[in-house]
């Protein structure tokens, strides 16, 4: 959703004073949006956690009404995912679900950046569980069926890592197979067929039926 410019002529021709004067005035305009984010992605580091919070809603109330810069305010919004304080996370949670109900075609956009931010935070089972709660949250349809696909083998996945790592809680094992649940009826058909999947989803299923997931 990039914001509208104002059409600029070629080269060889010569631009009006009001034309000059417009994109100028975009240019500038441009700039202190940019310090304004600056200072926004500074308050979402700050030590304050109100600070942080409000910083992570004005992210929010920006992606939901201004479509410049989207792809950075997006990115600073789902790191707050990983926020050390647990209820700055699930605001941050929230805020991106709201998003999301006011822009159903940012799905598969969110989706991604929330599986990359899964991928950074292989340090940190907290932001991990936290990404996973969001992501078993979003809206899906039948229209897509990629984003389902990508969302089960995100899960699939994370349940092989957490096992490698030893770091498997029954938690995290819910969240997955709510996730898988949940992403599975609008996946392609045969999602799960692949042979290489199907160790990981028959020891994620079993270690679900046995109830002998680790505590």
């Amino acid at each position: 959703r990039p914001a509208p410019r104002a059409g600029r002529p070629p080269l060889s021709e010569s631009p009006p004073p009001a034309h000059q004067v417009l994109w100028l005035f975009e240019e500038r305009l441009a700039e202190r949006y940019g310090g304004f984010l600056d200072v926004v992605a500074g308050y979402l580091k700050h030590s304050a956690v109100e600070l942080r919070r409000f910083a992570a809603e004005t992210c929010a109330a920006l992606l939901k009404a201004k479509p410049e810069k989207e792809a950075e305010l997006l990115a600073l919004l789902v790191n707050k995912l990983g926020d050390p304080q647990p209820k700055v996370a699930a605001r941050a949670a929230t805020l991106l679900t709201e998003v999301l109900r006011e822009h159903r075609a940012m799905t598969a956009v969110v989706v991604a950046e929330v599986q990359g931010f899964c991928a950074r935070a292989k340090a940190d089972p907290g932001a991990r569980r936290a990404a996973v709660a969001f992501l078993n949250q979003v809206f899906l349809t039948k229209g897509l069926a990629d984003v389902a696909a990508s969302l089960v083998r995100m899960y699939l996945a994370l349940f092989v890592a957490a096992v490698d790592a030893g770091e498997l809680q029954t938690k995290l094992l819910a969240a997955l197979l709510l996730g898988v649940n949940r992403a599975l009826p609008y996946a392609p058909p045969g999602a799960l067929d692949a042979g290489a999947a199907a160790p990981e989803v028959d020891a994620l299923f079993g270690l679900a039926h046995a109830g002998t997931g680790p505590a």
